[in-house]
């Protein structure tokens, strides 16, 4: 990330200074963002481009963030600016540090998800009539689908766990 200069960093504390406005919630020792926020996080301008508010702290306090990183809280909540609540890890390390908290909340996949038009066997026909050569609009009419469900079925971009009827 070579947008983080020193003179870009030293911008973002001068920044941070100004506009970080916080409330420390006594119970947890969370730095609770009070600011602008987008999905839950907070978030500041620095040189027209917004950043996540702990990213920056992380930033700020430990230095560049390498790329594959995420900054994760240590506390699960969002608002919390407080470096000591906030580490590095993969996206799977925050997984598994969610799923150990009992706050990973796993969608179901296929017919099991509340958004799921069609049933594990109506995919497996799909796959078998695309297969023999039956045009997407012939399947889409016959299902009530669009032609590029029907095409995300067809190249497993949908129902991935059916591969090979299998799932």
């Amino acid at each position: 990330m070579t947008e983080f200069t020193p003179e870009w960093i030293e911008e973002a504390r001068e920044r941070i200074r100004e506009h970080f406005q916080y409330e420390i919630n006594k119970n947890t020792g969370c730095w609770e963002w009070t600011k602008s926020t987008s999905k839950g996080y907070g978030h500041l301008g620095i040189r027209g481009k917004f950043y996540q508010a702990h990213r920056l702290m992380w930033i700020i306090t430990n230095g560049e963030i390498k790329d594959g990183l995420f900054v994760c809280h240590k506390c699960d909540n969002r608002l919390c600016i407080n470096p000591d609540h906030l580490f590095l890890g993969t996206n799977l390390d925050n997984i598994n540090d969610a799923i150990e908290k009992g706050k990973w909340q796993h969608q179901p996949k296929g017919e099991k998800n509340g958004n799921a038009k069609l049933t594990k066997n109506q995919v497996l026909n799909i796959k078998h009539l695309v297969s023999n050569g039956i045009p997407t609009k012939t399947i889409s009419e016959k299902f009530n689908i669009s032609q590029r469900h029907v095409q995300y079925i067809a190249k497993n971009k949908t129902w991935k766990h059916l591969i090979n009827g299998v799932g």
